[in-house]
C-alpha cells in the first residue's frame, strides 16, 4: 500500500467515500456500497455517523476517474491519410505538450 492515499472520489455519489475506499482496497465500488448498507443495518445506523464523518475528514482526490495513457500504434485520416503516431523525436517536441497529457499525431510529411 505504499504510495496510495485514502481519498474521496471527486465524481462519486453521496460524498465519494465508498468509491474512494473501493479504489484504495482495489474492489468494486458497488461491493463497498453493499458492505456499507449491510454494516449500517447491523450496527443500527452507527455506520452512517462514521460515513458522514469520513465525508468531512477525507480529502477529495485530485484525479477524477481512471487515467489511461493511450498511445495508438497507427491512425488514419480521411483527409491526410496515414498518420505517424510514434513518440516525439526531440526533447523540444516533448516539452511543447507537457501540460496537455498527450501528443497529437504528426501530419504526413506531404502536408508540412
Amino acid at each position: 500500500m505504499v504510495g496510495r492515499k485514502l481519498t474521496r472520489d471527486a465524481n462519486a455519489r453521496l460524498g465519494g467515500v465508498c468509491a474512494g475506499v473501493a479504489r484504495y482496497f482495489g474492489i468494486d465500488p458497488i461491493v463497498a456500497r453493499i458492505l456499507v448498507v449491510a454494516g449500517t443495518l447491523l450496527t443500527g445506523g452507527l455506520l452512517v455517523v462514521a460515513y458522514v464523518a469520513l465525508i468531512f475528514v477525507l480529502p477529495k482526490s485530485s484525479v477524477s476517474g481512471d487515467v489511461f495513457d493511450v498511445r495508438p500504434e497507427s491512425a488514419s485520416s480521411e483527409k491526410y491519410g496515414p498518420i505517424d503516431c510514434s513518440a516525439p523525436s526531440s526533447e523540444s517536441e516533448r516539452q511543447t505538450y507537457v501540460g496537455v497529457g498527450h501528443l497529437p499525431p504528426k501530419p504526413p510529411r506531404s502536408f508540412r
